[in-house]
């Protein structure tokens, strides 16, 4: 349901939201997250298009949130990116009578819908929130990310 370029996106989201609103390159999120720069590149200007960042060029530029971390939704993010939720329009079988969305269809855009909810109440400030203790921050959080250590005998 999340694609790679949305969670490439929320983590360097995350890492922005914990380094204050004070600009970041492209290189230093990339090193900072182990995520590819040039495409990292490409993810930052759609969320820059979108004004969820803002670039600041120059000595000392790069990019940062335009808003605070509790101000942007999951939503925000998947929609700056240009993904969407699918929901069922049309009867997916081409029943050529069948013009309204069955039930079982009705459903399906039902629970679209409270994910769309959920994802729209979700900020990333809450990806990075340990309050509870960190079994509860998000995988995506740098902070969080697994130590891992490739054995190459």
């Amino acid at each position: 349901m999340i694609s790679r370029t949305a969670e490439y996106a929320f983590q360097a989201l995350a890492f922005l939201s914990e380094n204050g609103s004070h600009a970041v390159t492209t290189r230093e999120i990339a090193e900072a997250t182990g995520l590819p720069a040039d495409y990292l590149s490409k993810i930052l200007r759609s969320l820059r298009k979108y004004g969820i960042l803002v670039a600041h060029r120059g000595i000392g530029g790069g990019f940062a949130l335009a808003r605070p971390a509790e101000r942007i939704s999951v939503l925000d993010v998947l929609t700056g990116l240009g993904e969407r939720l699918p929901s069922v329009e049309r009867c997916p079988l081409g029943i050529e009578g069948h013009k309204q969305v069955c039930r079982v269809h009705r459903a399906i855009n039902d629970a679209v819908d409270q994910i769309r909810g959920r994802f729209s109440d979700l900020s990333i400030a809450d990806l990075t929130d340990a309050t509870d203790g960190p079994e509860t921050q998000c995988c995506m959080s740098p902070a969080s990310a697994p130590d891992i250590t490739i054995d190459r005998r």
